[in-house]
Order: C-alpha cells, then sequence, then structure tokens
C-alpha cells in the first residue's frame, strides 16, 4: 500500500495532484430549473420533476394522478439551521430542522430533505429514530466560494456564494417546506 503525502496549505497542485477547484472567478449559474415534487397518495412514491414541466397536468402513479407537493415558508415553530463548512476545494452544507431538534418519532419525522444547486440538486431521506439534520457533500461548481475575499474571512462569512441554493424539507405531518439560502 502506498501512502500519500499531504502537502502544505499553501502549496499549488503538482501536476499528479490536480485540483478540483473551480477556475471560474464568477458564480456559476444554474444547470436546472427549481423543481416540483408529487408524491403518489397510494405507495407514497416521491417523483422530482427538475425538467420544468407544466405542474397543470401532474404524473400518473398507481392507476391516479400524483399530488402536486405545495411548499410552505418555514414559520418560526420549524426553524431551519444552515451551516456551510470547507474551502475552495470542497465544502459541505447541514440542514437542521426545528430549534432545538424537530421530532423523529414514527407518526411525526421529516421524510426527506432535497437541496437545489448549480449543477442539479440531492436528496436524502430520513428514518424515524435519526437526528434531524442531514449533511449533503458540495463538490466542483456547486462548491464554488468567494473565501478568498475580505468579506469572507474571520466571523462575518455569510456564505453569500451559496445565494439562490434552495432547500426543501419534507414532513409526513406538516408537509413541504421550502427554504432559500
Amino acid at each position: 500500500m502506498k501512502l500519500l503525502s499531504t502537502t502544505p496549505k499553501n502549496s499549488k497542485p503538482t501536476a499528479t495532484q490536480r485540483s478540483m477547484r473551480h477556475k471560474n472567478s464568477t458564480k456559476p449559474s444554474f444547470y436546472m430549473p427549481i423543481p416540483q415534487f408529487y408524491q403518489c397518495e397510494r405507495c407514497l412514491r416521491l417523483m422530482i420533476d427538475v425538467a420544468g414541466n407544466n405542474p397543470s397536468q401532474p404524473p400518473d402513479c398507481c392507476g391516479h394522478v400524483m399530488k402536486h407537493l405545495l411548499a410552505q415558508t418555514p414559520d418560526d415553530a420549524h426553524h431551519i439551521t444552515l451551516t456551510v463548512r470547507g474551502g475552495f476545494e470542497s465544502n459541505s452544507l447541514s440542514v437542521t430542522v426545528g430549534q432545538p431538534v424537530h421530532p423523529m418519532t414514527l407518526p411525526h419525522h421529516i421524510a426527506w430533505v432535497y437541496l437545489h444547486t448549480f449543477q442539479g440538486g440531492q436528496l436524502k431521506f430520513m428514518a424515524p429514530g435519526e437526528e434531524s439534520t442531514v449533511m449533503f457533500a458540495l463538490a466542483d461548481k456547486d462548491a464554488y466560494v468567494y473565501c478568498d475575499r475580505a468579506i469572507c474571512k474571520g466571523r462575518d462569512c455569510k456564505f453569500n456564494c451559496k445565494r439562490g441554493f434552495c432547500v426543501w424539507i419534507y414532513c409526513n405531518q406538516h408537509g413541504l417546506w421550502h427554504y432559500s439560502l
């Protein structure tokens, strides 16, 4: 087994160590439109439409029309906390629901969380009994950051480079919530 040595923080990658840092100095644009969510009321199958189809003609499942899930904005009781960690090469976005935490029991829990990013989206399912926190790994253009700018250094970082990202959270009792970064 060959061990790779770590390189100092400020060193440039060699030919064998390609940097994954996004080379563009401007914020990426979004590739896909805002998704639409549909759920079958019989089998609970979830469909995420990222093609921008007309929601007036929802898809079919189990011989019936799927329900179009309409999002609401979370209120103070359903506080959403977003935490971005990382740097130029990669970073992550952590989503926590509730203050202190959302119930995660079988009759009342967060079923899934969807993150809409520059390059597409990520879906994470959650099971009863788990914590009400989910983490999304970001890389390539989704990891785009302004961390070399003065505003991003220190405690005042607002991670405005993620502006436009959206999070959808589905609670089995309260329905779909939408939160924009």
